[in-house]
């Protein structure tokens, strides 16, 4: 099982990885207005879809912040699962 665990956790690393990359590469590569995804849920709804989905025109600023935010979450999700991958199991007593 240890292995097994050290690979699946690579993987969802590497797969973390790649989506703080493609964040990233969108924000620095970026020019001009952008257009993001706003719109479902709501806090304290339950889940429930209270508003439509659209899509919005943003500025060239809010748009690289919005991709270099992304691009943060993603390589922290990466790094914790990369430490838990090279920590190994916990012993056993």
């Amino acid at each position: 099982m240890n292995k097994n665990r050290t690979i699946i956790f690579s993987m969802v690393a590497g797969g973390s990885f790649a989506l703080a990359m493609h964040f990233a590469w969108n924000g620095l590569t970026h020019h001009g207005d952008g257009v993001w995804l706003y719109g479902g849920d709501k806090p304290g709804t339950g889940g429930q879809i209270t508003t439509s989905e659209f899509w919005s025109v943003v500025s060239e600023k809010q748009y690289k912040r919005n991709c270099f935010a992304g691009s943060v979450i993603f390589f922290v999700i990466a790094a914790g699962f990369v430490y838990e991958a090279w920590k190994g199991p916990p012993k056993s007593e």
